[in-house]
């Protein structure tokens, strides 16, 4: 069990290292090839520049979600706690106290 933890810690590590090099190697090259000389209507370096700009937009897409519903289950989670303490309240009879004379 302890073997395909540490084995699944390492595959999203990995994962994480290959994607976050991806955008940099991305980003990097849109910068340097921002002043290409451009050889007209098919120019594979404008087509590879728009996929990576496509990558940007994808992402900044995939984050604004994720930060949305972040927010959205927190919020939940705090009204649920606020409800549930208000709807159950403490009682005689629900902390057992016996109430003889």
């Amino acid at each position: 069990m302890n073997y395909l933890l540490k084995q699944k810690k390492a595959i999203a590590f990995a994962i994480i290292i290959l994607f976050l090099a991806s955008l940099a190697l991305s980003a990097a090259y849109i910068t340097i090839e921002s002043n290409h000389s451009c050889i007209g209507f098919h120019c594979s370096v404008c087509a590879h520049m728009e996929a990576a700009q496509m990558v940007f937009q994808q992402l900044a897409a995939a984050l604004l979600l994720l930060v949305f519903f972040s927010f959205i289950i927190t919020i939940s989670q705090a009204m649920l706690f606020e409800i549930k303490e208000h709807l159950c309240r403490s009682t005689l009879i629900s902390q057992n106290i016996r109430m003889n004379n």
